[in-house]
């Protein structure tokens, strides 16, 4: 009885290390089974382009696919040597592969392709307006976004573009052109009032500059480029009390305008009271440390009451705005502390001076 018990649970242990050996070669034989990785959408559309390279329906589908994951260069590089093949839309697609590498000069051949074609399309023109803007090809922007404007005269973003174009030009002759064009198409926006107070007072225009400014004020009284082109056409009519008046409600009013800031800097510096002066140019500063004009206050000021450090700092930072406009003043400056005997400012002076020039 006994030698059969022992002979029954030998057979089972035994069955049971053949069930583990079995289960552990099939494990192996799973383990060495490889599933191949799923191609992407766009590799098996690759995969069918390059045995049907001339099929052009594939060509465009594959190029939009590349185009969706922002493959721009892929998107170039299957449509480019087929554009005379291919209609508005995927020449649209193309241009915009060519804008999104900044390549606007090829971007502008493929937008002329489609007008060519299309010479009343207003979106087309304003893109390759926009597209000879960005490679300072500005004749020949005004030039479409002109052509956009007789095709459609109510399309404001075609005058805009030829005003922004004339504004970087600082041609103030033709702006004012374009936004009494504008103005009599689309109305007397405080926009546009508030581009002619700007242009007026630029060009000096006193009488013009203050009735356009204040009519701007009315309009658009939260603007505060209007208040400070108001002030600058009062200044230039030598009203200085009025000016000052505006520049102190300005500055009250416009807490975040650092053209404000530097101009009440400004008008200060000019009536020889540099401590209010500086005053002003240090908040302008705080505004944007990106203000030469502010910087250059500061740095003047600050020099003036003796805070050396502090107007070293701003001679420093109004050099790497504008190394141009600053070395006249830091050179005055070194100057100055030479004369007076104060070497040991003078050598720290000298020592920025030369990294500035």
């Amino acid at each position: 009885m006994l030698m059969l018990r022992q002979h029954r649970l030998k057979s089972f242990i035994l069955a049971l290390l053949i069930l583990d050996f079995s289960n552990f070669g099939l494990a192996q034989t799973e383990s060495k089974v490889e599933t191949k990785p799923k191609l992407k959408n766009e590799e098996t559309l690759l995969l069918r382009l390059n045995k049907e390279p001339d099929n052009l329906l594939l060509r465009k589908q594959t190029a939009l696919e590349f185009y969706q994951n922002k493959n721009y260069k892929k998107v170039i590089e299957l449509l480019d040597s087929y554009s005379v093949d291919l209609k508005k839309q995927d020449l649209s697609l193309l241009a915009n592969s060519f804008k999104n590498i900044e390549d606007y000069k090829n971007e502008s051949r493929i937008l002329n392709l489609i007008i060519a074609a299309h010479p009343k399309d207003v979106n087309f023109l304003l893109r390759l307006g926009q597209s000879y803007v960005l490679q300072e090809k500005f004749s020949e922007a005004v030039e479409q976004y002109r052509a956009a404007i007789r095709v459609q005269p109510d399309n404001e973003k075609a005058y805009y573009g030829v005003l922004e174009i004339f504004k970087k030009q600082k041609n103030q002759y033709e702006s004012q052109i374009i936004v009494k064009d504008m103005i009599k198409m689309f109305g007397m926006k405080p926009i546009y009032i508030s581009e002619l107070c700007r242009i007026y007072t630029e060009e000096a225009f006193l009488e013009e500059s203050t009735k356009a400014c204040n009519m701007a004020i009315s309009k658009d009284p939260k603007n505060p480029e209007n208040h400070a082109n108001l002030a600058q056409s009062y200044i230039d009519k030598k009203d200085l009390k009025m000016a000052e008046k505006i520049l102190k409600i300005a500055s009250q009013r416009f807490k975040d305008s650092e053209r404000i800031y530097t101009m009440a800097g400004d008008f200060y510096f000019e009536q020889k009271n540099i401590s209010v002066a500086s005053r002003y140019f240090s908040k302008a500063v705080l505004l944007n440390r990106n203000s030469l004009g502010a910087q250059l206050g500061m740095a003047r000021t600050s020099f003036i009451l003796g805070k050396f450090e502090q107007a070293l700092m701003g001679f420093e930072n109004a050099c790497k705005i504008d190394n141009k406009d600053s070395l006249r003043y830091f050179k005055e400056s070194v100057s100055k502390l030479r004369l007076d005997g104060n070497h040991l400012w003078e050598r720290k002076y000298n020592s920025s001076l030369f990294r500035c020039i």
